[in-house]
């Protein structure tokens, strides 16, 4: 009997630490099954959770040296993950009752493993951004599903299209709508914007789901311009940011947002900036202003992140700094909306 009851304990205790790390090749919760690759099928342990699965390099979870490779995870709102390190969108899944899951990758911010597992441990990581997910129990797996452009932002291209179709010639029109005031300047002077405006489709915050980029199709110094930016928020596309002429919004750099101002050839600014994750908030990163009627002081200064403080620069220094962004210009081929199904 009191053998027994040792052996019971021994269970309980079992299943609330390390012996609920299960080794296996297809991994299954409640929602979905996950499937890794047999070559490192003895390398890895794994632990379920109520909404996902994580999975460990053995060795250096067994010594108690980290290991933590790479989860699934399950989260209803968006909201609940973003701001996590290392979280990329991989899909949908839906349940039989209709409630949607964004299904996340999550990898380690800062890996921990046992010296020498580094490569199996790198190879654990790669397995499962790859990995095979199927839903099981009814519920229902859909890769990529909210994340393409496609399938996200119909309504908002419809919407232009209306009114270039319709020629509007109201810029209260436009404003009403949350679209930007440079298709009026342009209707204006009898431009037919099916063929003159188009968009396209970009990840720019890295969280796995496009953003819509819309802007005027042109060559030169001003090819991709960006007249208007959406995002996705709560899977609901959100306006961003309106540019113009004058204030002209680039991409630059892969994830940021380039806004070039400048009112004279003797004042000009370059506002760098970010899009938050699941947010149509935008952050400063850096800032460079020139001015030359400030030249005994300081003509071309950076400003980090939105601060107070300005350093000033050589003018070598500055056109240096400066074109790490402004040379790095994402060069859209929008599509025309006169081609928009």
């Amino acid at each position: 009997m009191l053998k027994k009851f040792f052996a019971l304990i021994f269970i309980f205790v079992c299943m609330i630490s390390v012996c609920s790390l299960v080794k296996a090749t297809e991994i299954s919760n409640n929602y979905f099954s996950l499937i890794l690759p047999d070559d490192i099928k003895d390398a890895y342990i794994i632990s379920k959770e109520n909404n996902g699965i994580s999975v460990f390099e053995k060795v250096s979870a067994k010594s108690n040296q980290g290991g933590f490779a790479f989860a699934i995870r399950l989260y209803e709102y968006p909201s609940d993950y973003i701001g996590f390190p290392g979280v990329q969108k991989l899909g949908e899944l839906t349940t039989p009752k209709g409630v949607i899951y964004d299904v996340v990758f999550m990898r380690p911010s800062e890996a921990f493993c046992i010296d020498g597992q580094e490569e199996i441990f790198n190879r654990i990581i790669e397995s499962g951004s790859n990995a095979k997910i199927t839903g099981v129990n009814g519920n229902k797996y859909e890769k990529g599903k909210g994340m393409k452009g496609e399938e996200l932002y119909g309504e908002i291209l419809k919407k232009y299209v209306k009114a270039f179709t319709e020629k509007w010639d109201d810029d209260s029109k436009y404003e009403s709508e949350g679209m930007g005031f440079m298709y009026y300047t342009m209707a204006q002077k009898n431009i037919n914007l099916l063929d003159k405006i188009g968009y396209a489709y970009y990840d720019i915050n890295s969280d796995g789901i496009d953003e819509l980029f819309i802007g005027e199709i042109t060559k030169g110094k001003d090819k991709g311009i960006v007249y208007d930016i959406y995002t996705i928020v709560d899977r609901k596309p959100i306006h961003v940011l309106s540019g113009g002429d004058i204030d002209k919004i680039f991409v630059c750099n892969d994830w940021f947002i380039c806004n070039e101002s400048s009112l004279t050839k003797k004042d000009s600014n370059l506002n760098v900036y970010g899009l938050n994750q699941n947010s149509a908030k935008i952050f400063i990163h850096v800032t460079f202003s020139y001015n030359a009627d400030n030249k005994k002081l300081c003509p071309y200064a950076l400003s980090q992140r939105a601060t107070d403080k300005w350093e000033c620069l050589s003018k070598k220094e500055f056109k240096e700094e400066r074109n790490i962004y402004g040379k790095a210009y994402k060069r859209f081929d929008f599509i025309p909306f006169r081609d928009f199904k």
